[in-house]
């Protein structure tokens, strides 16, 4: 049929033009009478039988009207020759003659109908039309209902698993079964179809029939679906677990019965237990590490492992951990299981005579005792442990920086060897025990070494306390007692020149003004020596100390020393914890080091300012002086180490300055290049508002 006109193609194949006319009239004729009767024509006409091929071949004609008797063909041939390209078209035959015979064999070979010309009118035709039509819906429709039956029973045998239809009754009795029964169950489909046959109900575990019909039962009180899981038996006696879903159905007259599928799923049954075991085995080996983390010793790392290993390995029964002792090579028991202790107490030795043992633990491998009972030669440890009605055992090395130090053995009252996922377990527990008892080792040599480090630092320290002491005091002592003959050197030159200067001649009076300058210099060393021994000998307590008025007081103390340079301090300069005493002599060096440091010729230039950041102030003393090199920055800070540029000074003043800061709790420092002036400072903690 033509789907975009709905009108049914009809092919005309008639060489004679009155004829062809004579078939046009008729069918007009029906159509314009009969339209209930008359299908709607879309009709085309050839006259010969060549162009009735060529358009046949096309596929696009529902039904050809056929003139038997052609230029090019005769009788039943040319109706042979149309059928052989189009088999499954209908062909209705119109022919002048009246011949029996002939319309008898061209129905037999496949045509439609059989209509002579002389005889035709538009009822015959169009029923002969209606008719081939109706025939070939029903042959299609036929060829269709075998293609659908086809691929379902292709669908039936290839589906994974068993389909099924069964009646609603106590035993599920089978009315259809797919192929898929024999793999499902074991069972041939004609083993489990119908009543007498092996009920599928009996297949199903017992525990899990009432189950299954109270679960379908409320599936089908409430019109749904229903799906479940349970176990059932094969042929073979195998267990099974399977996944049915299903739902009630009820056909033309009210019968309920059941359809579904149902599916293997052992293998994800399994995989799923399989996966919640290794999870718990998980959860118990990160339990495990944690407590063996929190363990203290070496001995208790031991006993955390050894508690658990019955939730690791079910099918142990006990268990030890054993270190290795060289020359002899013997068993120490670090540690055993309640049931072991009795007969193995810690620290017990037994020697080690498995070579073949031994050898497999080294190469880093588990060995498996299947069962002692068939071992010809047994070492010590052996039997003692067939004492205790060992029978097999799993010894895992334990492996420490590539040595082996120990095993952790697992033992079991009967012959067997583990399961696979056993020793993976057993492996991982073992390398956790190794590590840490490393790591306790470790720990343990740490604490030693710690332990003589702080003894070490505190006999020193105390040693460097009374060498401190004892200097503090002999500079005190030696500072004090030179003072006197000092005293006496400079009074007595005094007198001689008073007295004898007019005898001593220029010679003399010059050696007499140089033993004067030495004598001044030695008594500012001795001052600044006691200044320096009473900074680390007075008592402090600390106290909101201005800064601002210290300084005011050193910059005119040194401007009358020297009052060609310029000092600068800049506000605001705030308060700090201190003591007056010692930042006053702290202020006083810093600048009077600043001022004294200068090329000559040049005028120099101090600045003071304050910064504050965290809690703490840091005060600058800047200068435009010779500058230090950085290699002297930290010497120039200690007692008698002086920068080189041959100016004068004792060698005390800036270490009079880190003294008297560390002992406030700051720091001090500098910041300096040659020729660039130097940048002073030290750090308090900052009064609080």
């Amino acid at each position: 049929m033509n789907l975009d006109s709905g009108k049914t193609r009809v092919l005309l194949v008639e060489d004679d033009a009155v004829d062809a006319m004579l078939v046009r009239r008729t069918l007009a004729a029906g159509a314009a009478q009969m339209t209930h009767l008359m299908p709607a024509i879309d009709l085309s006409h050839v006259e010969t039988l060549h162009e009735a091929l060529e358009i046949l071949g096309t596929g696009k004609v529902d039904v050809v009207l056929l003139d038997l008797n052609l230029g090019e063909s005769r009788g039943l041939e040319t109706f042979h020759r149309v059928h052989a390209l189009v088999p499954e078209t209908p062909i209705v035959v119109l022919t002048g003659l009246a011949d029996d015979d002939t319309a008898v064999q061209a129905i037999r070979h496949g045509a439609q109908d059989y209509l002579t010309k002389e005889d035709l009118d538009f009822r015959q035709l169009g029923r002969a039309l209606r008719f081939a039509l109706e025939r070939q819906r029903v042959r299609e429709a036929r060829l269709s209902l075998r293609e659908s039956e086809r691929r379902l029973s292709t669908l039936m045998a290839n589906l994974p698993g068993m389909a099924y239809r069964c009646e609603d009754d106590e035993q599920w009795t089978m009315l259809f079964v797919s192929e898929g029964a024999r793999e499902l169950t074991g069972y041939a489909p004609n083993e489990l179809n119908g009543e007498g046959r092996l009920a599928f109900c009996s297949l199903i575990e017992p525990e899990d029939r009432q189950y299954m019909k109270q679960k379908v039962g409320e599936a089908l009180a409430a019109d749904r679906p229903f799906a479940l899981e349970y176990r059932l038996r094969t042929k073979e006696g195998e267990q099974r677990w399977v996944m049915e879903r299903g739902r009630g159905v009820r056909n033309h007259d009210g019968h309920l019965h059941l359809e579904g599928i149902i599916l293997d799923v052992t293998a994800r049954r399994q995989a799923e237990k399989a996966l919640r075991q290794h999870a718990t085995r998980l959860e118990t080996l990160q339990a495990i590490d944690r407590d063996i983390l929190s363990a203290q010793s070496v001995d208790a790392i031991a006993v955390v492992a050894l508690t658990r290993v019955g939730e690791l390995v079910p099918e142990s029964c006990c268990g030890a951990v054993l270190l290795y002792e060289k020359e002899p090579l013997r068993a120490v028991v670090l540690a055993a299981t309640k049931q072991m202790a009795d007969h193995f107490p810690m620290q017990q030795r037994f020697l080690m005579t498995d070579e073949a043992q031994i050898a497999e633990l080294q190469a880093g491998n588990s060995v498996t005792i299947a069962d002692l009972g068939q071992k010809k030669k047994l070492s010590p440890l052996q039997k003692e442990l067939t004492l205790l009605g060992i029978r097999g055992y799993l010894a895992v090395p334990l492996i420490a920086e590539g040595e082996l130090i120990g095993s952790l053995n697992i033992y079991r009252q009967s012959p067997g060897s583990p399961r696979a996922e056993d020793l993976v377990v057993a492996r991982e527990l073992a390398d956790s025990v190794a590590i840490a008892i490393r790591q306790s080792r470790l720990f343990e040599q740490v604490q030693h070494y710690s332990r003589e480090l702080e003894q070490r630092v505190a006999e020193r320290t105390e040693e460097l306390r009374d060498t401190n002491a004892e200097l503090e005091a002999f500079t005190f002592s030696v500072s004090h007692d030179l003072r006197n003959p000092l005293a006496n050197i400079m009074g007595f030159s005094e007198l001689l020149r008073d007295r004898y200067g007019d005898r001593l001649g220029p010679e003399g009076l010059e050696y007499l003004q140089a033993m004067d300058e030495s004598a001044e210099d030695m008594d500012r060393l001795i001052e600044e020596l006691l200044a320096y021994s009473r900074m680390s000998r007075s008592q402090i307590d600390l106290k909101p100390i201005p800064l601002e008025p210290l300084f005011k007081a050193a910059v005119e103390r040194e401007h009358w020393f020297r009052a060609d340079g310029t000092i600068d301090i800049q506000h605001p300069m705030p308060a700090v914890l201190g003591h007056c005493a010692i930042l006053e002599q702290v202020i006083g060096n810093l600048i009077a080091n600043a001022m004294k440091f200068t090329r000559p010729g040049v005028r120099p230039e101090v600045r003071v300012y304050a910064q504050t950041q965290n809690g703490t102030v840091r005060v600058w003393v800047e200068d435009n002086g010779i500058g230090i090199h950085p290699k002297d920055q930290r010497r120039i800070f200690r007692v008698f180490e002086r920068a080189d540029g041959g100016y004068p000074g004792t060698g005390i003043g800036l270490a009079t300055v880190r003294r008297g800061i560390e002992r406030l709790g700051g720091r001090v420092g500098v910041e300096s290049e040659p020729g660039a002036g130097s940048r002073f400072w030290f750090e308090l903690p900052k009064v609080q508002a």
